[in-house]
């Protein structure tokens, strides 16, 4: 049997790779599961998909709502307080509840595109109105950098890949440096005594350097202390952004089961603007 070279081998990778779906869907075998079984499947999954779609645009919100309330405490109390619990009271009782969760769980807003990572950072603060000498120092009491080099993904190399510019998301074909890369790392794996060494060319577009920014324990603590204002707080977690989310969500918390599971359909009905007391009557 002849041997297969690296190229007989990208080309046949290249074959297995996922395609653009075809215009006709792909013939497939049919199964016939139990009417009522796929009914309840389907329709919980298209409730569901509705129900996603408003948590998200409900949750954010209220985050944001939230948020505006959290960081008038934060900045009186002059470092981050515990998470609060949220509730609502219909008389004494509480209705419906849950948790504000702050996490130490950061993303670092700076521009991609600048010549250093430090550098960014000081950019971004700067945008948002902190002088440079506090810029510094929320930079060099609270970040660190780590710079990670690793390669990149192989189809990437075979094929190309989906960017977002200002026009939208396009694909970039990859170039011919790109390819050799790809077939000379293929054959380095597949037959390493014959595998011919990347050129310093190939061996820039196959590496990728990442940069980490690290946010150090204890910034939530000190962050009020770099403001004057809770506005200039608001600023400096848009830069360095904690992570939020609402856990322990409760809704109608006191009330019975049954009138629990009433609200329940009609905040449902409410939601995909269906007249509850017409489908009640229909019931």
């Amino acid at each position: 049997m002849a041997k297969k070279t690296a190229d007989d081998l990208l080309g046949k990778l290249e074959g297995a790779l996922p395609e653009t779906p075809k215009e006709h869907e792909k013939e497939r075998p049919t199964l016939s599961p139990t009417e009522a079984l796929m009914v309840e499947y389907a329709g919980v999954h298209a409730a569901a998909k509705i129900c996603d779609d408003r948590k998200k645009i409900a949750g954010d919100e209220l985050k944001s709502h939230l948020w505006d309330q959290f960081l008038e405490a934060w900045f009186e109390a002059g470092s981050k307080p515990s998470n609060p619990k949220v509730q609502t009271l219909v008389g004494k009782r509480v209705d419906c509840s849950a948790i504000f969760q702050v996490r130490a769980t950061f993303k670092v807003q700076a521009p991609e595109d600048h010549s250093s990572a430090r550098g960014a950072v000081l950019e971004a603060l700067r945008n948002v109105g902190f002088e440079d000498d506090i810029a510094d120092d929320i930079f060099d009491e609270n970040i660190e950098i780590e710079i990670e080099t690793g390669l990149r993904p192989f189809n990437e190399l075979v094929q190309g890949k989906w960017v977002t510019g200002k026009g939208g998301k396009e694909f970039i074909e990859a170039t011919d440096v790109e390819r050799s890369a790809a077939q000379k790392l293929l054959a380095l794996v597949t037959n390493a005594d014959k595998a011919k060494p990347l050129t310093n060319e190939e061996r820039a577009v196959v590496l990728h350097k990442q940069t980490r920014y690290i946010v150090k324990a204890g910034f939530m603590e000190r962050a009020a202390t770099y403001c004057d204002s809770v506005d200039e707080l608001r600023k400096l977690l848009t830069v360095i952004k904690p992570g939020e989310a609402l856990s322990h969500v409760k809704f109608a918390a006191t009330e019975s089961e049954e009138n629990r599971c009433q609200r329940i359909v009609e905040h449902f009905c409410e939601l995909v603007g269906v007249d509850f007391a017409e489908v009640k009557a229909a019931a």
